[in-house]
């Protein structure tokens, strides 16, 4: 069977979960206790801090519409290796309860370690070239003010300590809240599920029996 990345659908094509461990609104979800284990996860920061100090800084114009203070990362071997693992363990199951796609397929446009700060706090609001966008706290809200993912529709912002999970349809228009004292990190990541031409006909089914398995 021939594979080809699927086009990014609209808000209304994901399924609401009824799931007591989260918060959600419009197909956008916040977990209220961490998916991932926040002790990595600040593990995390230094090594992004350490690999950022022997690159001579932070990227700060790889993305050109919406540029962020950040670290692919695919460019060190330990954020990488955490992250992968954080992936497959956690967050690729979590994304499949919710959406209703299967976690095997799901694939990773784009990820990288974003940093804000006093040199840039926020980001304007914008879309994602993804299906699903994935946000991963990397330290507790106590260690900054401010912050969050904010979606222009519901005009509210979602944000947990280290460990969390915030995923959202990459086509909502949203933007990154500004962090007002300290320093927020976060892991950000663009996924999209890989499928056969032939597994798009019949969308609805798909969602109705995801749907039936959650009630």
């Amino acid at each position: 069977t021939r594979i080809r990345v699927a086009t990014r659908r609209s808000a209304d094509a994901y399924p609401r979960p009824r799931r007591r461990d989260l918060q959600t609104d419009s197909y956008r979800y916040v977990s209220k206790t961490a998916v991932v284990d926040a002790g990595t996860c600040r593990l995390a920061v230094g090594d992004a801090e350490a690999a950022a100090s022997l690159r001579g800084g932070w990227t700060t114009q790889r993305h050109f519409a919406v540029p962020t203070t950040d670290l692919p990362v695919k460019d060190d071997p330990k954020i990488l290796k955490w992250f992968n693992a954080a992936l497959k363990n956690s967050v690729f199951p979590a994304v499949g309860r919710l959406y209703g796609v299967r976690p095997e397929r799901l694939r990773v446009v784009d990820a990288f370690v974003v940093k804000y700060d006093s040199s840039r706090r926020f980001l304007p609001i914008h879309t994602d070239q993804a299906e699903l966008s994935i946000t991963l706290p990397l330290n507790d809200r106590r260690e900054y003010r401010g912050g969050g993912t904010y979606f222009l529709e519901a005009d509210a912002a979602l944000n947990g300590d280290a460990g969390s999970l915030v995923v959202f349809p990459g086509c909502l228009s949203h933007a990154a809240a500004p962090t007002t004292s300290g320093v927020r990190y976060v892991a950000v990541a663009f996924l999209y599920e890989e499928r056969g031409e032939d597994e798009d006909s019949d969308l609805s089914r798909r969602l109705a029996a995801v749907d039936a398995r959650l009630e």
